[in-house]
């Protein structure tokens, strides 16, 4: 059996040597540790709402931009009209009480 060196320096649990050592203490170094503070996600496997934004967005705009050509002077049409939350991917969001730490992470 190998015999580790002892340094006073370093805590007790960075005195395990070896590759996979060094190379977890690389990427302490250079990897910010960054996670949620709360732990609400969308309810559904979906990873960004960005197409369902953009197409009612363009559907928006396009309307405004006809109103305004035809009566400049009258109310906007409300985005409601164009949007429903509940029809795109996520539906929403939860709190997760006991969430996984991997889910965590951003």
């Amino acid at each position: 059996m190998r015999a580790i060196p002892f340094d006073a320096r370093q805590p007790a649990l960075r005195q395990i040597g070896g590759l996979c050592h060094a190379w977890e203490l690389i990427l302490e170094a250079r990897v910010s540790r960054s996670k949620r503070k709360t732990p609400i996600m969308g309810m559904t496997s979906a990873v960004s709402e960005a197409q369902d934004k953009a197409i009612w967005h363009r559907a928006y705009r396009r309307t405004e931009r006809q109103r305004l050509q035809s009566q400049p002077f009258s109310e906007p049409r409300g985005f409601r009209e164009f949007s429903d939350p509940w029809s795109m991917d996520k539906d929403g969001k939860q709190y997760w009480m006991n969430m996984p730490a991997r889910w965590l992470r951003k």
